[in-house]
């Protein structure tokens, strides 16, 4: 196939470009034929998949800060492998951050309904904003 391309600038003449049939073919990207999901129908369908989509990216966080974190400990020294125990730690530290993003993203995560009797804030002797807002100060610091 032969195309011929004209320039504004009468000065470079005409271009020729040679294309063949098996070059066009291995530029083309198929569009998918059945898509996995199919766009949402009703209100419901798209706070539904708005919701999945949020506690898809809550995990993805979740498990990249996670990470974040046992790489810092084992770099501070911790044998991070030592104690397979720590399992429940790690998932522990997994629900919480997820529970975290879920939170500021307006969600609800199930711990949500546990961790107000679970943390002591009065034992700190502070309110749970006034705890979060010393950690926003020590952000602003560095």
């Amino acid at each position: 196939m032969d195309i011929t391309f004209t320039p504004d600038n009468p000065e470079l003449g005409e271009i020729e470009f040679k294309l063949d049939e098996n070059a066009l073919k291995s530029n083309v990207i198929m569009f998918p034929k059945n898509p996995q999901r199919t766009p949402p129908q009703t209100q419901e369908e798209l706070y539904t998949r708005i919701r999945e989509d949020q506690q898809n990216v809550a995990i993805d966080i979740s498990t990249e800060v996670v990470c974040q974190t046992l790489a810092a400990l084992d770099d501070m020294g911790f044998n991070i492998a030592k104690n397979p125990k720590t399992g429940y730690d790690v998932a522990m530290m997994l629900e919480c951050v997820k529970a975290l993003v879920m939170r500021m993203q307006g969600a609800e995560h199930p711990l949500h309904r546990n961790v107000e009797e679970i943390v002591p804030m009065e034992e700190f002797g502070t309110t749970a904003e006034a705890y979060y807002a010393q950690f926003l100060d020590m952000l602003d610091e560095e």
